[in-house]
């Protein structure tokens, strides 16, 4: 899978290779690994904060602390963390630091960094989030399969606690949105739209998301879904996962040409090895050592990466359409199904950095293409 550390070199390189700074994506993540469940997202992001509009200082904030990994809100029930329930949160993400000894010790380091970040960021969001907990993660979970573990979740993460009253998900989403996203975004549909018509599925919750790399910072507005026991299903429809008929590519992009700024990606993780067809075309495909890239970035379909059977990605590629629905979007799983059902706490930065995963490989596709 992709790695984090790796995704988030796309700030400094999409710039060098005139790539757009903004990207709406899709991610459906089919879990048969450890919780059994599918969950679907729908991600804005960008590298500039010109687009999703954060204040620099904030960012000069997150940046300037090397204990911090990134920074969240979230109305999640349970805010992917134990110990919260009914309530929404500001997550600050920090390293847990060799020097740190004992549980008292840590949380006194994480909460010195947290505590200004989570005070600026309720300016930022017009929230009045209070500390609530400081909880260290023991284990990976599904970070370890993602790729993101000790980055954003999973051991060596403590996650500070900031909880308050939640707000319905329709109306955070509108709400945040309102606040951060550059307004030729909002009125451009595509993505964004879709994501608007997710937030009143059952169980949808908002995030919003600052996620600090080597590179610089990548900023995310999404909405996701959980459908619990889901993955076992061999039929896979991405569009019904995420609640649209079609979906469309937003109107931000008319007139330039970017093939790589709209995409859909699905992750199948299996604990035995697993097989994904396709009802509409596979693209042919390049193959480098570990990286399997489109040989044609402006042709519509999906390119599947197998190289790992437990591990499986297909990304879809729009090409040149300007909108995508039935039959293109399903894929058939052939394989073991889906084991037990355990505790798995999938928190929103995870799913965020899952999302940021996979922008690495349209860069490397378009960088294929130079």
């Amino acid at each position: 899978m992709l790695a984090l550390s790796a995704a988030l070199a796309l700030a400094a390189a999409a710039h060098a290779q005139e790539l757009p700074t903004f990207q709406e994506s899709a991610t459906v993540l089919i879990d048969r690994a450890v919780s059994g469940d599918v969950t679907a997202s729908i991600t804005l992001q960008t590298t500039s904060g010109q687009q999703i509009m954060v204040p620099a200082r904030t960012g000069a904030m997150l940046t300037g602390d090397p204990r911090v990994l990134s920074a969240s809100i979230t109305n999640k029930d349970g805010c992917g963390v134990l110990g919260v329930s009914e309530r929404a949160c500001i997550l600050v993400n920090t390293r847990r630091m060799p020097a740190d000894s004992g549980i008292s010790a840590i949380r006194e380091s994480a909460r010195a960094s947290a505590d200004p970040i989570a005070q600026e960021l309720n300016g930022v969001f017009e929230t009045d989030a209070r500390f609530h907990s400081v909880y260290i993660h023991q284990d990976g979970g599904l970070g370890e399969l993602l790729g993101t573990s000790g980055s954003v979740s999973g051991k060596g993460v403590v996650s500070v606690v900031y909880a308050m009253e939640p707000e319905a998900t329709p109306f955070m989403y509108e709400r945040l949105t309102a606040l951060l996203l550059d307004e030729r975004i909002r009125g451009a549909g595509g993505f964004y739209d879709a994501a608007r018509t997710m937030s009143f599925l059952e169980g949808a919750y908002a995030t919003v998301s600052i996620i600090k790399g080597p590179s610089g910072l990548l900023y995310q507005a999404q909405v996701a879904v959980l459908h619990p026991g889901a993955a076992s299903a061999g039929r896979a429809d991405m569009l019904d996962y995420a609640g649209v008929d079609v979906i469309y590519r937003s109107r931000y992009f008319d007139g330039q040409l970017n093939p790589l700024s709209s995409v859909f990606h699905a992750f199948v993780l299996s604990s035995e090895p697993v097989s994904v067809s396709a009802a509409s075309p596979l693209l042919p495909v390049i193959r480098t050592g570990t990286d399997v890239l489109p040989a044609d970035v402006a042709s519509a379909g999906w390119v599947l990466d197998d190289t790992d059977p437990q591990q499986l990605a297909a990304h879809y590629l729009f090409g040149p359409k300007g909108s995508v629905s039935g039959d293109d979007l399903v894929l058939y799983i052939e394989g073991a199904e889906s084991a037990p059902a355990q505790a798995d706490l999938l928190a929103p930065a995870l799913i965020a950095a899952a999302a940021a995963g996979a922008a690495l490989f349209y860069l490397k596709g378009y960088r294929s293409k130079k």
